[in-house]
């Protein structure tokens, strides 16, 4: 038997790159697990969170998920809501320069949430759930949370996600982008907007 050393060749240095950031594939933030939640809410509510969904580039229930959970931050704020609205808007509106030794994929996630609005119509599909019925991706550790919110308003979950989402608010992906940006939670971005204020 004739053995011959074969050469490798150089060694690889290219490390492994992930595919980009891909809201279609994974809609919420990396590293953030997400509960399943289907509330019952008005066929109307359903269609006005799919279009405004649409609007911004996302899907239906990421879309409910971001806004639920800003409203209820929003709500621990004592400060007059429409100047912190504001406010909360202009901060969101200008990108963080990525954080040097920070997430990447968090920081690439942000840059989908901002590139978002109109550049992925094929991105929003009908909702799972029949007409009624909505689902919404909840952040795992927002849940108790808003199950306290909702006992704190002598509401079931279903009445207080529906008051969550009843103006069908604009924008609040761009403070999902702000608040990755600085590595914090959706909730914490917006409390610490309002303490800088």
């Amino acid at each position: 038997m004739n053995l011959r050393l074969a050469s490798a060749g150089p060694n690889p240095t290219a490390a492994f790159e992930p595919d980009a950031f891909n809201l279609a594939i994974q809609p919420t933030r990396p590293g953030t697990a997400h509960f399943e939640l289907v509330v019952e809410v008005s066929r109307s509510l359903v269609e006005d969170v799919r279009q405004r969904a649409a609007q911004e580039g996302l899907k239906p229930e990421t879309w409910a998920g971001l806004v639920i959970e800003s409203e209820r931050a929003l709500r621990l704020v004592a400060s007059p809501r429409g100047q912190l609205l504001e406010h909360l808007n202009a901060c969101a509106c200008r990108p963080k320069v990525a954080t040097p030794g920070g997430a990447k994929r968090l920081t690439e996630f942000a840059r989908a949430l901002r590139l978002a609005p109109g550049h992925s119509p094929a991105l929003v599909r009908t909702l799972q759930s029949a007409a009624g019925r909505l689902l919404v991706l909840a952040p795992y550790c927002s849940m108790t949370s808003w199950r306290w919110a909702a006992i704190d308003a002598n509401l079931s979950l279903e009445e207080w996600v529906t008051a969550m989402l009843a103006e069908v608010p604009t924008g609040r992906p761009l403070w999902e982008a702000a608040a990755a940006e600085r590595g914090e939670t959706l909730a914490e971005w917006i409390l610490a907007q309002a303490a800088r204020r």
